[in-house]
């Protein structure tokens, strides 16, 4: 239970990471063309999905779901999701700024470089890469596949929806108004990623 837990904490910090991809790409793509509702939104979102599943795929091997010698605390877990939560989350509300200001899409290029530079600080200052990964299975990439086929599939159905349906609120601006729409579609879709992982892929 207590690894369960500790990988969930892990599985959080690269959440934030994960989202802070798939935030900044999209709003590059939407401010880039100018469309921010509809079917084309849902592309671009698959897009920017698939990259930041992708980019989740490795660090789930080598850090959420690594092979450890026995039960891990928590507290042994938390500089490395306040790490990741803090350059994930602020990226995130860097961009949700950037919608609500309107900025242009070189605005969020710029987010990228940092979410590039503040990786490779986090891969080697924690010396991820010497950690033991998760087991492959035989059937690992058709796994990962469905699985993210699947979440694509939820992410995109429910920000299409929210965009086409849901008229801004609050007095959010549409850009932004899109921004929090596909925050919640990938809340939902976090959650069925990480059952998937766990059961399907990384069973240790």
């Amino acid at each position: 239970m207590r690894n369960l837990i500790a990988q969930f904490v892990r599985f959080l910090g690269i959440g934030f990471l994960n989202t802070a991809i798939d935030f900044a790409f999209l709003n590059t793509f939407m401010f880039y063309t100018g469309i921010f509702t509809g079917a084309t939104v849902g592309g671009f979102s698959m897009i920017t999905f698939f990259l930041a599943v992708t980019h989740s795929y490795f660090w789930n091997r080598y850090l959420v779901f690594k092979r450890t010698n026995g039960d891990e605390g928590l507290l042994s877990n938390l500089v490395e999701f306040i790490y990741a939560g803090v350059l994930g989350a602020s990226v995130i509300v860097l961009a949700a700024f950037g919608a609500a200001q309107k900025y242009s899409y070189q605005y969020y290029l710029g987010l990228i470089l940092v979410l590039v530079i503040g990786e490779i600080i986090f891969w080697y200052w924690f010396r991820i890469g010497q950690n033991t990964p998760a087991e492959k299975s035989k059937q690992e990439y058709m796994y990962f596949v469905i699985i993210t086929g699947v979440g694509l599939v939820i992410n995109t159905t429910l920000l299409v929806a929210f965009t086409k349906f849901v008229p801004p609120q609050f007095g959010l601006n549409q850009e932004l108004w899109t921004n929090f729409g596909k925050a919640a579609a990938t809340g939902i879709s976090l959650l069925w990623n990480f059952g998937a992982y766990k059961v399907l892929l990384f069973k240790k």
